[in-house]
């Protein structure tokens, strides 16, 4: 029997939901009586959610300012770039190691799922291309630390989980990146299935260290410039 969500719950993913497609930009200011109206509820439970998601660090709240989301640096990307390739890394190691069998069998129906958008060519992704690019992406990299059966580095990782997913929503998804990042993805998973780790761990470090270009830093970290956070 499915359990319904709490209305704090309900606020919880809708404001989420909102900061990682970037109906909420970066640094803007939320305003918990706009939110509750636009949600159709009081302001207890969104009040509730904000002090939830400033724990996830998706938000920043101020005494006597007020409650923004949050504003990546420069210097905070390239750190979350550099954290997200630390542990990632680790992680694959790791499952290998414990889970590789059912590992790579996630991992080759996933790659199975998203092939369908290398059947398609020219110009930026959009809509429903965008959602299948990302949802897919981000459950292959999860399968990382789930197959790690370590419940600290799952735990660290979804701590981080929902500011990286606000980041890669952001970079322009034209459709060259989105074939390359899936070659990319087949031929680690090649290295991986040969039993090529190491191979498969540098490529994996480079395939992450693609989406953070300077040029995409210096735009991400513009949209929150100017606020107060």
């Amino acid at each position: 029997m499915r359990i319904p969500k709490t209305l704090t719950g309900t606020a919880i993913d809708e404001i989420k939901r909102q900061i990682i497609t970037g109906d909420l930009r970066f640094g803007e200011q939320i305003v918990e009586s706009e939110l509750a109206a636009r949600f159709g509820l009081s302001k207890t439970p969104v009040r509730e959610a904000l002090l939830a998601l400033q724990k996830e660090d998706l938000v920043v709240i101020l005494p006597r300012k007020g409650t923004f989301v949050f504003a990546p640096t420069v210097r905070e990307l390239e750190r979350l770039m550099e954290t997200r390739q630390l542990i990632e890394v680790g992680a694959l190691r790791q499952a290998m190691k414990r889970n590789s069998i059912r590992l790579l069998k996630e991992m080759g129906e996933l790659l199975e799922e998203s092939y369908i958008l290398l059947d398609k060519s020219g110009g930026s992704i959009r809509g429903a291309d965008v959602e299948l690019y990302l949802r897919t992406d981000t459950d292959l990299h999860q399968l990382f630390f789930t197959h790690t059966d370590n419940p600290f580095l799952i735990s660290f990782y979804y701590r981080i989980a929902a500011q990286l997913s606000a980041v890669r929503y952001r970079l322009s998804f034209e459709r060259s990146f989105v074939h390359r990042s899936i070659i990319e993805h087949r031929e680690f998973f090649g290295d991986l299935k040969a039993g090529r780790i190491d191979e498969a761990c540098r490529n994996l470090e480079a395939h992450i260290g693609r989406c953070f270009t300077p040029d995409n830093i210096g735009r991400l970290a513009r949209e929150g410039s100017g606020t107060c956070v």
